[in-house]
């Protein structure tokens, strides 16, 4: 038997509970619920109000108009206002409990571009901790090089002189300023991603909900930084961290977009797969091709 539909309902910003579609009917016949309190069940891009949904339509005398795009009060904290707490609370709604919030966003791209620009803010002082507790990375991978037989590698990686640490720190605080441009391309691309498979997010929804993704990640993520390098400890850590980031990502991102988690993982996988693609093997046909005709010139 296939469980009974359960619907979350919020009457403005306050959640008022889980509810079967037949609870909710004798609700609105009662006037326990109002044809306006907003309602969501998974597989929803967005909330719309009750009056809205067909099978309550007749018991909340409002005709449906699907037409109609609803004034939805978006349940994310960061949506409701910008701090460092509505921040870090939507950090936490997002890794506990997306379902209940996320697809209640109105996910406009400059909101959550902050939100990115933020995030990596917060992530930059580990990382400077690092550079500075643990020094160029240089020797360290020459060092890992020579274990794996690479030793011209690893001389060259000696020989060749290093940046200043401050040289090093700036470039880190540019790359902060560039990354969230970075991740906003990569919501472009999962959004063709998605309407190749005919998904209907729009994609400022997509783009908005890859940054938060992706602060998320890079969140969690930035603790890391304190261990220093040390390959066979960096391996360990990816193994066992990969799997709970990747649901992390994939969830936040699947219900932000009222998309599969697991739909999400596909889309990725075939995006990185095509720009690999594009990035390595077409340039090296392009050149490949380029020599063979130069030799065949000559």
């Amino acid at each position: 038997m296939s469980e009974p539909l359960q619907i979350h309902i919020a009457r403005q910003t306050v959640q008022l509970g889980v509810f079967s579609a037949e609870e909710i009917a004798a609700g609105l016949a009662n006037g326990r619920f109002l044809p306006t309190d907003l309602a969501w069940t998974h597989g929803q891009a967005a909330w719309k109000p009750l009056g809205e949904w067909p099978q309550f339509a007749a018991a909340a005398h409002v005709p449906p108009s699907p037409a109609a795009e609803p004034d939805v009060a978006s349940l994310i904290p960061w949506e409701q206002g910008k701090s460092l707490g509505s921040f870090f609370a939507t950090v936490k709604l997002a890794i506990l409990s997306p379902r209940e919030t996320l697809a209640t966003g109105r996910f406009a791209f400059g909101d959550w571009l902050v939100f990115c620009y933020l995030a990596l803010a917060l992530t930059l002082p580990f990382q400077l901790f690092a550079l500075f507790a643990f020094g160029s990375r240089n020797h360290q991978v020459a060092g890992l090089m020579s274990q794996l037989g690479l030793a011209e590698v690893a001389q060259k990686m000696l020989a060749s002189p290093e940046p200043p640490l401050w040289a090093t720190a700036i470039g880190m605080v540019i790359g902060v300023g560039l990354a969230p441009l970075v991740y906003a391309l990569s919501g472009v691309f999962q959004s063709l991603g998605m309407k190749l498979f005919r998904m209907t997010s729009t994609l400022e929804r997509t783009v908005a909900a890859t940054l938060l993704a992706t602060s998320v990640l890079i969140l969690l993520a930035a603790p890391l930084q304190l261990l220093g390098f040390s390959f066979l400890l960096q391996m360990g850590v990816a193994f066992l961290t990969f799997v709970p980031l990747s649901i992390v990502y994939f969830r936040v991102l699947g219900v932000a977009t009222g998309t599969s988690p697991w739909a999400q993982f596909g889309i990725s996988c075939l995006v990185f797969f095509v720009l690999c693609c594009c990035c390595c093997l077409v340039p090296v046909m392009l050149a490949g091709g380029l020599g063979a005709l130069a030799v065949a010139a000559h």
